[in-house]
């Protein structure tokens, strides 16, 4: 910063010593926090940074001070694990009863069930599992052993080994750890996993494609503006990232949740895995983040101490989708090897959220790997209102109304008095917040009218009596006939739940209320 006119930071400005910055440690070039989304207490954990530039072209990530395990405990804090100890830990588990995943998982055969419709009725609230790709949409090149990795990343390509009886992560070589896991011999003196090796930027991931269905409800496709589209939107795309998974049999990777409270899905490319399933619950994401802090020495089992933990095995060619915010830990059963993605889902933006805010607090590096997490929310918002108040949308808009719901408190409260100096800069330039606030209350009031209009309960009147004719003779009224209860039961086809000019385009009959009175003894 020596010289005056030197441009720095990706908004190309000068020095200016009011601003916290922190330099690149590859190209040397110096980064408001404000526009990389670090903060001041954020750079005190960071060893070494990496503008997003370099760890593209130099595959490179941001290391930080703080020991780096799923445990967030500094190498101190920690005794060696025992040989004994591991081997127990792990008899332990498999000894353990747990609640039985069906309660909370939907099971499907093909991925032929999982279309469009399908996604916007179920809006992914509950993990998911597809037996067979087929139909799917994914596509994944095939992997028969981890050498084949090497043709695609590289021999000298560095990757992060975790040590699971030393608890301890290192940095390695490709080549090194494919000779190992190569290995025939399984051995429980020599246990360690690769999880999250970020492939994002690698040719390999050019030759993978999501499933096809995500296209529909991811929030980062559907709601970011275009770069040619909107010149002043400064922020820069976010890139969801994609992982590959590689660990020996019974390798264990302990609870986490997601980037932000991204969906995650994984695809077991051979071996398979167990996964342990726990719940979005406001408790427990409470006891989870209370876990996560670095002078917390809890060693009990984490499912032990949250209201349910679910057990889920899946096998090879399996594909699970964990819905935004689910809490989870993974074991393997056999040398495994998975694909492992983000999703930003339309359905899960309060959830998303929830972690979001939660990971800050914590100080995690996920809130730096996705910096603009909180401009996406708001264009998420701008489109939620699209869809709800949209004339042509032909799916069922319960899900979008109840997003919208949840977000109106929470967008509410970025633009308090309290709160609007950390989250003003996150606003794109084009979005009126409060406009936008008032107009998703107003749709949701809307829809809810509609809504209650078709499902209003129908009257039924009581049959009228004869007025009494004018006669000498004495007048004898009829006793009047018992009025039952009547029994109503209304059928309401789904499709009521479209908008209505969509309805115009289909059958009439699918609009009819159909009503059954019975007045029956």
């Amino acid at each position: 910063m020596e010289k005056e006119d030197e441009l720095f930071c990706v908004c190309r400005t000068k020095y200016d010593a009011r601003f916290f910055m922190i330099e690149c440690f590859s190209c040397k070039d110096w980064f408001h926090g404000k526009c990389i989304g670090i903060t001041e207490q954020d750079a005190e954990q960071i060893e070494e940074y990496y503008c997003a530039q370099c760890q593209v072209k130099h595959h490179q990530k941001v290391k930080l001070k703080i020991f780096s395990s799923e445990f967030s405990h500094k190498p101190e804090d920690f005794e060696l694990i025992e040989y004994e100890s591991v081997k127990n830990f792990y008899q332990a588990l498999d000894d353990r009863k747990f609640l039985d995943s069906s309660h909370v998982v939907t099971y499907i055969a093909t991925g032929f069930v999982l279309n469009q419709e399908s996604v916007y009725d179920n809006r992914f609230q509950r993990p998911l599992v597809i037996g067979k790709p087929d139909g799917l949409g994914l596509n994944v090149p095939s992997i028969e052993s981890s050498k084949q990795l090497e043709v695609f990343l590289g021999s000298n390509y560095s990757v992060n080994i975790h040590d699971v009886l030393e608890n301890e992560e290192r940095m390695g070589k490709l080549f090194e750890w494919t000779d190992h896991f190569d290995n025939d011999e399984d051995s429980l003196d020599n246990i360690s996993i690769i999880h999250q090796l970020d492939i994002s930027a690698t040719k390999l991931s050019k030759l993978i494609k999501p499933p096809r269905v995500f296209k529909q409800i991811d929030l980062i496709d559907l709601a970011w503006p275009k770069s040619d589209a909107n010149e002043d939107f400064l922020f820069d795309r976010p890139k969801p990232s994609m992982f590959l998974s590689i660990g020996d049999a019974t390798s264990y990777t302990d609870f986490s949740v997601g980037m932000a409270g991204a969906t995650m899905w994984h695809h077991n490319i051979t071996g398979s895995k167990t996964f342990y399933l726990i719940r979005p619950t406001e408790e427990n994401l409470k006891i989870f983040e209370s876990r996560c802090k670095i002078n917390n020495l809890d060693n009990r089992f984490f499912g032990d101490v949250v209201d349910a933990c679910y057990k889920l095995q899946t096998r090879e060619h399996e594909t699970i989708i964990i819905p935004g915010g689910w809490i989870y830990a993974s074991y393997v059963n056999e040398k495994s090897i998975s694909l492992c993605g983000e999703l930003f889902d339309i359905f899960n933006i309060p959830s998303q959220i929830t972690c979001y805010e939660m990971q800050k607090r914590l100080k995690s590096l996920n809130t730096i790997r996705f910096p603009h997490f909180e401009a996406l929310v708001w264009c998420g918002a701008e489109k939620v209102l699209a869809m709800l108040t949209s004339q042509t949308f032909t799916y069922s808009k319960l899900g979008i109304a109840n997003t919208a719901k949840a977000l109106v408190p929470i967008l509410r409260k970025w633009i308090s008095k309290k709160e609007e100096h950390l989250h003003a800069q996150e606003i794109p330039p084009h979005i009126n917040p409060t406009k936008l606030i008032n107009s998703l209350s107003n749709g949701i009031g809307k829809f809810n009218r509609s809504l209650n209009q078709l499902v209003s309960p129908l009257k039924v009147r009581a049959p009228r009596t004869a007025p009494a004719r004018h006669s000498k003779s004495p007048v004898i009224t009829p006793p009047e006939p018992e009025v039952k209860e009547a029994k109503i039961s209304i059928k309401l086809n789904k499709s009521l739940l479209f908008s209505n000019a969509a309805a115009s385009t289909q059958k009439r009959k699918k609009y009819r209320l159909r009503l059954c009175v019975d007045t029956t003894a």
